[in-house]
């Protein structure tokens, strides 16, 4: 059960560790399992399992990882995973992600966060929309590349000052080019050694230890200075209409083979439809977002705007205008009517071109060319904007499946997205 303990711990810290959990017969088959699909190319995997590997941080992931080996399936509804999950995230709920992470000695994980969990305290204890679970199949010490998190900063407001990357990394000639591009980031940031930024700590782990963690918490990890392989899985559960983090449906042939208990929680994302007090027996289990002609929502009610100086905007195409214009609707945000900034959108395709958005100002404005120092830079096809505008498309998988490029401004870049969708 999820104890009065690790509620309190969760809440104040932003995660917990489980000590133990996983047997060593599972550990030692899903070690087993990934030293057979290392270093696999995606003519080597099926379909649905995509590799990428990372030179400067020197390591190997598999995202769709339960497409790839059965052995994995068993984690999908462990009761050591549903019953913290049962407890922090709002149910209904799916599995949006499965994946691993092999590292070699290379630099470490930039410091990071993701603020769609959306951490909060209510009536029921600790809430998030992105419960991710670190499974570790190795022993971690600290020349192995540990997790870093900073205590309690799930709650933080405020922006996150210091570098991403830790001045003390040296590259370790994987690729020299890429790495010193990587280590040159965040170059207008507060050079600060990790360890002195308040709630440091390193979390150093046993294989078959798991780390559940509000993913909105600031986290990264060490450089892997050891000869050590460090290998670790992610399982994330998040509400039942969040789509899969990294874009991937899972496949008809999974999804046919695994128990009824393991099949609920990889199936949707479902809108609007999986309600205790309904049947959804009949409805299509991928359902779209709806588009209400002649609502709220209709494009059509924004067909004379025009920008400040009074000229039109006749050089966007019908489908891109309609779908920018709905991004200058004022709307206030969790933060009452603050101003958002200034995006530019580079879009490709028929009907693309440059086009930007000042909303710096209580006055959404629509611009054809490019703004000075934009915030942002979003990189977008014509053929998706059309999308947008007609309901088809939603912008947030569209940037999970990569059709969406976003530059600067990340929170931003999400925040338009979230107009987009609502």
């Amino acid at each position: 059960m999820f104890t009065a303990a690790e509620r309190y711990q969760f809440d104040v810290l932003g995660y917990i560790v489980r000590r133990q959990v996983l047997p060593p017969d599972l550990i030692a088959r899903m070690n087993d399992a990934l030293a057979r699909l290392e270093g696999r190319g995606p003519d080597e995997l099926p379909e649905a399992c995509v590799p990428s590997w990372t030179p400067v941080i020197n390591e190997y992931r598999l995202m769709g990882l339960l497409e790839a080996d059965p052995t994995f399936w068993e984690l999908i509804d462990h009761p050591c995973f549903t019953e913290v999950a049962d407890a922090v995230v709002p149910q209904p709920y799916r599995l949006a992600e499965a994946y691993s992470i092999t590292r070699l000695q290379g630099l470490g994980v930039p410091l990071h966060s993701q603020p769609e969990a959306r951490y909060r305290w209510t009536e029921q204890g600790p809430k998030s929309h992105l419960l991710k679970m670190a499974i570790s199949l190795s022993d971690v010490g600290p020349d192995d590349g540990p997790m870093v998190v900073f205590d309690g900063s799930h709650k933080i407001d405020v922006p996150f000052p210091f570098s991403r990357i830790h001045p003390d990394w040296k590259p370790v000639g994987n690729d020299p080019e890429m790495e010193q591009a990587f280590l040159a980031e965040n170059a207008d940031q507060i050079k600060t050694d990790w360890e002195d930024i308040p709630g440091y700590t390193e979390i150093h782990v046993q294989a078959g230890d798991v780390i559940f963690m509000s993913d909105d918490m600031w986290h990264g990890a060490k450089a892997l200075q050891s000869g050590k392989r460090r290998r670790t899985l992610y399982y994330s559960y998040v509400p039942y209409h969040y789509p899969n983090w990294h874009g991937i449906p899972y496949s008809k042939e999974l999804k046919s083979k695994v128990s009824p208990s393991q099949l609920k929680l990889l199936a949707g994302p479902f809108v609007g439809t999986r309600y205790a007090c309904h049947d959804t027996s009949e409805l299509a289990e991928d359902l779209p977002f709806p588009h209400l002609p002649n609502s709220a929502r209709d494009l059509s009610r924004f067909a004379a705007f025009r920008n400040d100086d009074g000229s039109g905007a006749e050089d966007l195409s019908g489908p891109v205008r309609a779908a920018l214009e709905k991004l200058t609707v004022a709307r206030a945000d969790e933060n009452g009517s603050a101003p958002l900034g200034k995006a530019r959108f580079e879009v490709s395709g028929d009907g693309g071109g440059t086009f930007s958005l000042d909303l710096s100002a209580a006055g959404a404005r629509l611009v054809p060319g490019a703004v000075d120092a934009p915030d942002c830079v979003i990189e977008v096809s014509a053929a998706d904007l059309a999308g947008l505008a007609e309901g088809r498309e939603d912008p947030v998988q569209m940037f999970y499946e990569g059709r969406a490029r976003a530059r600067g401004d990340i929170r931003l870049a999400m925040r338009l997205a979230d107009r987009w969708g609502g």
